[in-house]
């Protein structure tokens, strides 16, 4: 299940691209059981959440649990600050964790920006100074330890992967691992996630967006809906790494939670007779009428994404000049990579990704597809290590 739908006008029988998802109109979220799994204890385990949930004061979710690596403190500080009013309490990896204190893990809200891996069960910091990347997060560290009630945030490539845990010696994933112990919701990346080292862009938007939703009292669903369609309208065009960006994360929870109890609004609806007039009508009624309108408003927002933002196509083909050829055969001589238009690769153990044995290439002024998918080589450029 993709976690929101879209209006697409795509035939049945065409393959989808992510072009086709810039525009969700309803709110999904998934309760994923483990991948091959035979236990049905996992899953109940999930529903009872669904079942049993309670929101709960904004205050609760005031106290939260940063981490980061050292390359991409700035960001994670700004973002924090955009969502709590001050970045100071980051934890940044090294020289922290995994090893957090029950107080840490405890806190309602988790953000995390660090690499991951494929079929990895742990998140990995990064030393600034030699690019060490130590241990920073990890799945039997947050086993039992986690508040009921947690909201995850997580920026790092494949967080919200759902691996089969027989590919890890039968540790399951963060994600899993998040929800098993209670989490409300965990909002991640199913492949390899972008942001920059400072400022924030890509992945550091769509969490930031998602988790001030949740704080001011919406649905999860509802909550990752309107970053999503906020994040689709950021920019005239959309690019390959925003499109990648839109496509790829997902919210693992039940999407009708409603963590934070946000003051209600005063409800009132028109009269027929007198559309000038208010009646009165009882509370529950007043609620459905005004859900029943958001969702039209937002149906109608995200229709109109999809059939009026701009968007990047993929090409099979490219017509390069010869001064970019020459760069790209440099490229693969010295196994660069082109600098990601400023992006870095939320991962640091690919497997064999063509990607991860890449350098850099300063800002220039040609683009190509490179290896099946979008990679950016600067014309005007030199290389660097």
């Amino acid at each position: 299940m993709r976690s929101a739908i879209c209006h697409t006008r795509a035939r049945r029988d065409t393959v989808a691209s992510p072009q086709d998802f810039i525009g969700p109109t309803r709110v999904v979220g998934r309760l994923p059981d483990l991948t091959a799994g035979t236990d049905a204890r996992y899953l109940a385990a999930l529903l009872k959440t669904a079942a049993t949930w309670r929101s709960s004061p904004r205050d609760t979710y005031e106290k939260h649990l940063g981490i980061s690596t050292e390359t991409w403190k700035a960001s994670t500080q700004q973002n924090l600050k955009m969502l709590f009013g001050s970045g100071d309490d980051l934890q940044v990896a090294p020289p922290k964790g995994p090893k957090w204190t029950a107080a840490q893990l405890k806190r309602r809200v988790h953000l995390i920006n660090c690499h991951g891996a494929e079929a990895d069960f742990r998140f990995y910091g990064e030393r600034k100074s030699d690019g060490d990347q130590p241990v920073a997060h990890t799945a039997p560290r947050v086993k039992g330890k986690i508040a009921q009630g947690t909201v995850a945030a997580v920026e790092c490539c494949y967080g919200s992967e759902l691996y089969d845990p027989a590919m890890a010696n039968g540790q399951i994933g963060i994600c899993s691992t998040y929800l098993s112990g209670g989490a409300y919701a965990f909002v991640g990346a199913t492949t390899i996630a972008y942001g920059p080292s400072s400022g924030n862009e890509d992945a550091d938007l769509m969490c930031q967006y998602f988790v001030r939703r949740v704080l001011a009292g919406a649905s999860l669903g509802r909550a990752f809906l309107e970053a999503r369609q906020e994040f689709a309208q950021l920019s005239s065009e959309i690019d390959p790494f925003s499109l990648k960006t839109i496509a790829q994360f997902t919210l693992l929870g039940d999407p009708s939670i409603v963590p934070v109890d946000a003051p209600p609004a005063p409800l009132a609806v028109p009269s027929a007779a007198h559309p000038g007039r208010k009646v009165s009508a009882s509370k529950a009624a007043l609620q459905r009428a005004v859900r029943a309108d958001r969702r039209r408003e937002l149906t109608a927002k995200g229709i109109t994404i999809a059939e009026t933002q701009a968007t990047v196509v993929r090409s099979a083909t490219v017509t390069a000049s010869p001064l970019m050829k020459e760069k790209v055969r440099g490229a693969r001589l010295m196994r660069l990579r082109p600098q990601l238009q400023r992006r870095d690769l939320r991962c640091g153990r690919q497997r064999g990704s063509p990607i991860s044995r890449i350098s850099a290439w300063k800002r220039g002024s040609d683009a190509i597809v490179l290896n099946g998918g979008y990679c950016v080589i600067w014309a005007n450029s030199t290389a660097r290590s």
